[in-house]
């Protein structure tokens, strides 16, 4: 916004200071909804990309926005956020926070992680992310995302928030559901101090269940004995029915006899059928010890579908490719800090879920309801557009009256 300065006289016995008229009613020096238009666009691409757009729109010169001004308020408004979930103040009912939600009957996070480019300030070349989606009452809700190496980014009261935005309450009915890789579950369990039921990821046990079904046919042609050709036959075409079943002791037992299997038939084949009855064993073995490790997490896939559950991670798995790669990803030439890919990752969840306008609204109260006016003595209320009209007075001198 441009407006006079008004300096101070040294004849007037005063300190010659700079005063500038509109700093009472905007503090930042800018108005709330220039602001979210700046962290929106900021957001979403390149902040050059951002700064061409708002000059081909906006009648901005090169001094009214630059891609420093961009990357300024995108963080700025990205540190407001996660201020917000980091304050537990910020989510009691009767405060200046955010406006009560219903309660949820049954919330099932899905959860992903994946690594962007860390610059000079991490400790190592990658940062880790966590990021999710909340399904709330069968339908799916909000979007979450943090670095656990940002300053003020602690992971319960990240994963508490989140579940805060989307009803959850101390008699919700909690479930997560995920890969099994990096303790996932954990950061549920620490942000709610409750110990949520697990489900295991059904699209990452069936392409462990696919590498083994395409290998079967020529594997098992490979094997001398008929009879036990016959037997791995049938168990890899029980092995899928068990586990889709919930019957996780029956497809372990399965898996153990077809390593077995494999194995005595690698040393009865010539060189190229042994390597190709290692690779189909190394598959089993992979298979078997994921199912093994993640055991609690294997549940009756078949009735949960039946009942609309969800049993995939396919959220979790495309919020990261929103979240993350089209503006974090590791092929961008951008290198982040932990806290600038942490507020930029807050600003982002919040315009794909679309409540940054939500938010600026319990920030700012007349955000996008009444426009912005200046009062000047003699003339009244003024609207702001209209302001930057006035000339600036001299410096010298004490201020005319009628301003």
């Amino acid at each position: 916004i441009r407006c006079p300065r008004y300096q101070g006289c040294a004849c007037l016995d005063r300190h010659a200071r700079v005063d500038w008229s509109v700093s009472r009613a905007l503090p930042e020096r800018h108005t709330p909804e220039f602001a979210y238009v700046l962290a929106k666009l900021g957001s979403t691409m390149p902040y050059r990309k951002a700064v061409a757009l708002l000059q081909e729109l906006l009648p901005l010169s090169r001094a009214d926005a630059s891609y420093g001004s961009v990357r300024r308020r995108t963080l700025e408004v990205g540190d407001q956020i996660e201020r917000r979930a980091t304050d537990r103040a910020e989510y009691d009912e009767s405060g200046p926070g955010r406006t009560p939600v219903a309660a949820a009957d049954h919330i099932t996070v899905a959860l992903d992680g994946t690594y962007v480019r860390a610059d000079r300030s991490a400790d190592g070349h990658q940062l880790h992310v966590i990021s999710g989606r909340i399904e709330r009452n069968g339908r799916l809700g909000g979007r979450f995302a943090w670095i656990p190496e940002a300053a003020r980014a602690t992971s319960p009261d990240m994963m508490r928030s989140a579940l805060d935005d989307d009803g959850y309450t101390d008699r919700t009915h909690l479930s997560v559901l995920a890969d099994g890789a990096g303790g996932l579950t954990g950061f549920v369990r620490d942000g709610t101090r409750r110990s949520p039921s697990a489900r295991l990821d059904w699209f990452h046990v069936s392409m462990g269940l696919r590498h083994i079904e395409q290998m079967t046919p020529k594997t098992v042609a490979l094997l001398p004995d008929a009879a036990a050709r016959r037997a791995l036959l049938k168990q890899v075409s029980q092995l899928r029915w068990q586990i889709w079943h919930g019957r996780s002791e029956k497809a372990l037992t399965l898996l153990a006899q077809l390593s077995r299997a494999s194995k005595l038939g690698r040393h009865l084949s010539a060189v190229p059928a042994r390597e190709r009855l290692i690779r189909f064993r190394r598959h089993v073995v992979e298979l078997h010890r994921y199912l093994r490790n993640n055991a609690r997490g294997l549940i009756d896939y078949g009735h949960a579908w039946r009942r609309g559950q969800r049993i995939s991670t396919a959220p979790a798995e495309s919020g990261m490719g929103h979240l993350v790669k089209e503006r974090l990803g590791r092929g961008k030439p951008i290198r982040w800090s932990a806290d600038g890919a942490n507020r930029m990752l807050q600003v982002r969840c919040a315009v794909l879920d679309d409540r940054l306008g939500r938010l600026f609204q319990e920030w700012y109260p007349r955000f996008r309801r009444t426009p912005w006016t200046v009062g000047i003595r003699g003339l009244g209320r003024v609207p702001l557009g209209a302001y930057k009209t006035f000339q600036r007075v001299p410096t010298f001198g004490p201020i005319p009256p009628d301003l």
